[in-house]
């Protein structure tokens, strides 16, 4: 059975208007937890007294002309200790891990027309173990059949490239088996696209249970999974014009800024206008934006899972969504 894109992104919408505590709110309460702890602790972590990162110096070397000795003095003025940063974001990304599934279990209540809420932002806090546990085997299984396909790839690629040289059709040869490579990598990565959904919505499977249960699940539709990601990509679009608008503003306003607080020194303007003001003004203009996608995306993969596991649950005589409650599941075409 085919899954109607459109059909469920209208559910989703739907959820989003019904939901109580409003679904931005909880959103932006999960933003704040992922990408507000992430980009602070790497602010504090990766820069120095002044906001500066490895990057910036370089630029004010190499595109403002500093001396490398001011520019290194400017960037080791506070600097962190390495090891330190690197516990820290490797620590932010556990605890983002464990927050986010417990904002895909959000998403699965909000679309079953079950009790939603902020409680279920720290659900993951029960099964930590689990939910690493999972995403950690996903990390090691999706590099490893990475590196399988890869390899031999690029070895063919170089091979196609010696007996074909510069020619036309060496060139078509070698894009088509790049192309390989990458439908070859997506589709095996696709496979556990449903694992935190399906732990999500039984934490009883554990990390395993929730691997293979996906890579069940998603037999057949890959390429309709990867089409309805494809299907959010103006959205995304349109996030990133939000943000470019709001850097080069931010870039406008903070170079004058720069320029006072630097005494003058066009360099120090340079840095200050991409260093934490931009970033600050970036994030606060594209945040409402991202709050609404953010759901509608998440709700919608939601839907989705729901859709693919519905014949499930009837054949086996399971819970049924309330028939009272508006839920209608998604249609063949």
């Amino acid at each position: 059975m085919r899954i109607d894109r459109s059909l469920i992104k209208s559910y989703a919408r739907e959820d989003m208007r019904r939901a109580k505590p409003g679904v931005l709110l909880v959103t932006l309460m999960f933003l704040l937890l992922t990408n507000g702890v992430r980009q602070l602790v790497s602010l504090v972590t990766s820069t120095g007294s002044s906001g500066m990162s490895y990057q910036d110096m370089m630029n004010l070397i190499y595109n403002y002309g500093m001396a490398p000795e001011e520019a290194l003095r400017y960037f080791m003025a506070d600097f962190r200790v390495p090891i330190l940063s690197i516990f820290l974001s490797v620590l932010v990304s556990l605890f983002v891990m464990v927050v986010t599934f417990g904002y895909q279990r959000y998403t699965l209540n909000l679309a079953r027309c079950e009790e939603a809420g902020y409680r279920d932002l720290k659900m993951g806090f029960a099964y930590t173990g689990r939910v690493l546990g999972m995403n950690l085997l996903i990390w090691l299984y999706s590099v490893l059949w990475s590196l399988a396909v890869a390899v031999p790839g690029v070895i063919v690629i170089m091979v196609l490239a010696m007996i074909f040289g510069g020619s036309g059709l060496g060139i078509l040869f070698v894009v088509a088996a790049y192309l390989a490579i990458m439908v070859a990598v997506i589709v095996l990565i696709l496979r556990y696209a449903q694992a935190d959904l399906a732990l999500a919505e039984n934490p009883e499977l554990g990390a395993l249970g929730a691997i293979r249960r996906s890579k069940e699940l998603m037999i057949g539709r890959k390429g309709e999974y990867f089409v309805l990601g494809l299907s959010f990509i103006g959205w995304n679009l349109l996030a990133l014009v939000i943000s470019s608008v709001a850097v080069t503003v931010a870039s406008a306003i903070g170079t004058p800024l720069g320029l006072v607080a630097g005494g003058g020194n066009l360099a120090a303007a340079a840095f200050s206008a991409t260093g934490w003001f931009v970033t600050l003004i970036s994030s606060l203009a594209v945040l409402p934006y991202s709050m609404w996608l953010t759901s509608y995306i998440n709700v919608t993969y939601a839907h989705y899972y729901l859709a693919i596991t519905e014949p499930e649950r009837r054949a086996a005589g399971g819970p049924q969504p309330p028939q009272d409650s508006g839920y209608r599941g998604p249609e063949p075409f």
